[in-house]
């Protein structure tokens, strides 16, 4: 997908990304390959047929819902360095060859895409290590990570601090920013 991409931001602790894959050839092998393999989703309503949906749960939960599967995943952050990645892909009871096909290929797609996003971390990661750093500036189609960024900030207010606050003042500080609105 690509041109029909957008993103929704948080409302109520839910956000939506929706596209509809493009017809035409993408530059990735798997997603050549699933545009031609993709079998038409009749059974789905029409605006559906080719669409992936990305549905995000504050803080740490995303359901994706594609015309041959159904996959959610959680993070569990395990310390400022580590996070614990678990999840779970649904397909159809009686999945033909073509969807099987196209499900292997949506997943070798996903993979690709958070591979890509663990590098962004790492570089968004030592950029914060540099004298030069000022902050962080998002794509506009980034709408989402930036709503989801600042629901945190509403919801754990030491995030708006220029420097981190001793970790056991934490509970306390954010207690008293809350208060304040």
């Amino acid at each position: 997908y690509g041109a029909t991409y957008f993103d929704e931001p948080f409302v109520n602790g839910v956000s939506r990304s929706f596209a509809t894959y493009n017809p035409h050839a993408g530059r990735r092998w798997s997603v050549r390959e699933y545009i031609k393999l993709a079998p038409e989703a009749t059974h789905l309503p029409e605006h559906l047929r080719k669409a992936w949906i990305y549905y995000g749960i504050f803080p740490n939960n995303a359901l994706s819902i594609m015309p041959e599967s159904v996959q959610f995943y959680q993070e569990f952050p395990l310390s400022t360095g580590e996070t614990l990645l678990r999840g779970a892909v649904y397909r159809y009871k009686d999945e033909s060859r073509k969807q099987a096909a196209a499900r292997y290929l949506a997943y070798r797609i996903d993979r690709d895409t958070m591979n890509e996003d663990v590098q962004l971390s790492v570089w968004s990661n030592e950029s914060m290590l540099s004298e030069a750093f000022e902050g962080f500036y998002l794509s506009d189609l980034e709408y989402g990570v930036r709503t989801h960024h600042d629901h945190l900030r509403r919801q754990v207010p030491v995030l708006n601090l220029e420097t981190a606050p001793e970790e056991k003042d934490m509970w306390g500080l954010n207690d008293a920013l809350r208060s304040r609105g």
